[in-house]
């Protein structure tokens, strides 16, 4: 699987229609990277990632980085944002197998959950469209 490279130093709120939130850090989390809130760890933020169902429920992508357990973060939830990567306008961009990579369709493997993230609007910026299928690629 091949992850699109996301600029933490670049990445950012793109559009003032975004909503940020601020949440716990469960483990070290950058920005740009996909978050899901653990359950299981007082729904602490956690790195997701698309080969279980608890990993794929996507909360946002983190707005800011922890350094380790316990630090508080800045989630992305809604809007528009800037990743610093070099994307393909139109094209969708989903959850990796990757903990909080982000992948197109055509690299996703079989049985990885399909779990759409973004839509690229420019080659560096996209719009969220979270859509947790919890459909298995087949």
């Amino acid at each position: 699987m091949s992850d699109i490279s996301i600029t933490p130093a670049n990445f950012g709120v793109a559009s003032s229609t975004c909503k940020t939130v601020t949440v716990q850090a469960g483990e070290a989390i950058t920005r740009g990277m996909p978050i899901y809130l653990d359950g299981t760890n007082s729904n602490k933020a956690m790195k997701a990632l698309n080969t279980s169902v608890a990993g794929t429920a996507v909360y946002g992508i983190a707005a800011s980085t922890s350094s380790a357990d316990n630090d508080y973060i800045q989630v992305v939830t809604t809007g528009t944002i800037t990743t610093g990567a070099s994307m393909t306008v139109g094209q969708a961009y989903y959850l990796s197998t990757t903990a909080g990579g982000v992948c197109p369709f055509a690299d996703l493997n079989t049985n990885d959950y399909i779990n759409l993230l973004y839509r690229a609007v420019t080659a560096t910026t996209a719009k969220l469209v979270f859509e947790n299928s919890g459909i298995q690629s087949p």
